[in-house]
């Protein structure tokens, strides 16, 4: 059996605008202040579905899943657990936030 960790976080995504796999860091945005950068990327501008964003200080933990794999060859039929954020999530009042899984095995 194998320890997994997750960790489901928040993540402000501020003003986005779309980008690509080039990029190292979001382009300056010309309706911001002079000289600021978009805060995040998109894959789409309408219906984003992918978001990156290069500061990590976007980023609040919320919960640390912990699960186990089994090494039986019977399947488990567990209901689905129910996972629902805190009402503040620590982000600044009014700032865009979307939901991400961050992973890794011990």
């Amino acid at each position: 059996a194998s320890l997994f960790r997750v960790f489901l976080t928040r993540i402000v995504t501020g003003i986005y605008t779309v980008g690509n796999d080039r990029m190292n860091q979001p382009p300056i945005d010309p309706a911001g202040a002079k000289g600021e950068h978009f805060h995040s990327l998109v894959d789409n501008l309408h219906n984003p579905r992918i978001f990156v964003v290069n500061d990590n200080t976007r980023a609040y933990p919320a919960y640390l899943v912990t699960y186990e794999t089994s090494t039986s060859s019977q399947p488990h039929h567990l209901p689905a657990p129910a996972l629902q954020l805190p009402a503040h999530s620590g982000a600044p009042t009014g700032a865009p936030h979307t939901n991400a899984l961050l992973g890794s095995q011990n």
